[in-house]
């Protein structure tokens, strides 16, 4: 297909991918499919797509100021662990702040 015009997404207007082995047209950008048959032409849609993929990373709702739950309780608790080293912070302090992080990131996660 060099010199003719790629097909558009019905969707989200990006180029469609064709599967010449299994007579599909998908689109890579939004999801979406059709099967056409190449003997009467007539499509049947597979997947009618609806937007990008969820990100891999980063996409959760739930995060606590913008880290996953998990790395905020670790780095609370590195911080809290380091004032205590340092004598910035004393021992019974920092083991109710570290309950109240701990609580909170179990509520949050």
């Amino acid at each position: 297909m060099p010199d003719e015009e790629l097909p558009k997404c019905p969707v989200c207007g990006g180029d469609l991918s064709v599967d010449q082995v299994n007579s599909v047209v998908y689109c890579k950008n939004c999801g979406f499919a059709a099967r056409v048959d190449p003997e009467t032409g007539e499509t049947t849609v597979l997947n009618p797509g609806g937007g990008r993929p969820p990100a891999v990373y980063g996409g959760r709702e739930n995060q606590i100021f913008g880290f996953e739950p998990i790395t905020f309780w670790l780095m609370a608790t590195a911080v809290v662990f380091l004032f205590i080293f340092m004598n910035i912070l004393n021992l019974t302090y920092g083991v109710l702040i570290e309950a109240i992080v701990t609580v909170y990131w179990w509520v949050k996660k």
